[in-house]
């Protein structure tokens, strides 16, 4: 005589119920974990883009300031941008700033800003010179300008009845890396300087 009496599921979850929903909860979790991740580095990425536009700004505040103290004329300039013999662009600029004698222009210090190639960086000196393609400094170190700065150019622009010094910084969180719009993107400013104490 067989005792055993067959137990019928009133309330519990069968094996294949089971495994689908730890199946469905590992791919939630997944979901969650993922979203996570791409809003930790959303906020990464736009917080190191918050830092180098600050950078900029700060830097090119610092040139047009240097700028618009530079004396000069149009036989005897004051802002003298120069090409470095390595490289084939206006990656560097002279800015001569006045010693309390405007009537004489030889006594001058001038401000020279040089885009550094070996440490990506835009550095600033106070120079009695302008010759060589970055003249010793007086104290004999130049200062940083610019962090992660990846291209610099100054063109001066006399046509058309215009004077202003043309600046453009671009600047990158990882400068030795690639640029990538989502991970490493370019920052990038121009800004048309005026001259206010050179005449032309």
């Amino acid at each position: 005589m067989n005792n055993f009496t067959k137990i019928k599921n009133l309330d519990g979850l069968t094996l294949t119920e089971l495994i689908i929903v730890t199946f469905l909860l590992g791919v939630f979790m997944l979901g969650v974990t993922s979203f996570d991740f791409a809003t930790k580095r959303g906020a990464q990425v736009s917080s190191s883009g918050s830092l180098e536009a600050m950078r900029i700004a700060a830097a090119m505040l610092q040139i047009s300031k240097d700028a618009a103290l530079a004396v000069g004329n149009q036989v005897n300039p004051g802002v003298i941008p120069c090409v470095p013999p390595w490289d084939g662009s206006n990656t560097c600029v002279y800015l001569r700033q006045d010693d309390n004698t405007p009537n004489d222009l030889t006594d001058n210090q001038w401000v020279a800003y040089k885009y550094n190639l070996s440490t990506n960086s835009l550095d600033r000196c106070l120079t009695l010179t302008t010759s060589g393609a970055f003249p010793a400094c007086i104290n004999g170190t130049s200062t940083i300008t610019l962090q992660n700065n990846v291209s610099t150019i100054f063109n001066l622009v006399t046509t058309g009845g215009d004077f202003y010094l043309d600046v453009n910084l671009t600047t990158r969180a990882q400068p030795t890396q690639a640029f990538n719009n989502m991970t490493n993107p370019n920052h990038f400013t121009n800004n048309h300087v005026n001259l206010p104490a050179h005449s032309w």
